[in-house]
């Protein structure tokens, strides 16, 4: 599986499927409406992710943690890439950005190229989720 390569290996094959991603949908910029309520900004950016499970009396319970690459952020949400499959796509997301933790619930997944999966997730907040 492609998670046992070296991080540096494991981040050069993300930032080319980014790459990749960018290029194709350069080509869709002026010939597809975008239905947008909050401009989309395209980066590269390594960050933590993990899902949030349970609402029960002990709160929510905060899973593995993994990395993933983003590719893009708006106000709204974040479209980002992860080297394996998260399994958990209807439970809340976290992801830490700097010193924040923002909360998310993916919305789309689809695999991409270089065996990486591509999420697109809306964004519902932002927490103090202890790990």
């Amino acid at each position: 599986m492609q998670t046992s390569l070296p991080q540096n290996l494991l981040d050069r094959r993300a930032e080319r499927a980014i790459r990749n991603l960018n290029r194709w949908s350069s080509r869709f910029d002026g010939s597809v409406t975008q239905r947008r309520r909050h401009l989309r900004e395209r980066c590269f950016i390594k960050a933590s992710l993990a899902t949030i499970a349970g609402n029960g009396t002990a709160g929510p319970t905060v899973g593995e943690w993994r990395t993933v690459w983003v590719r893009n952020i708006s106000a709204g949400g974040i479209g980002f890439l992860s080297a394996k499959p998260i399994s958990e796509i209807t439970e809340p997301i976290v992801i830490v950005l700097g010193n924040r933790r923002l909360i998310y619930r993916i919305n789309r997944s689809r695999p991409v190229h270089d065996s990486f999966y591509e999420y697109g997730a809306r964004f519902i907040g932002e927490g103090h989720v202890d790990s």
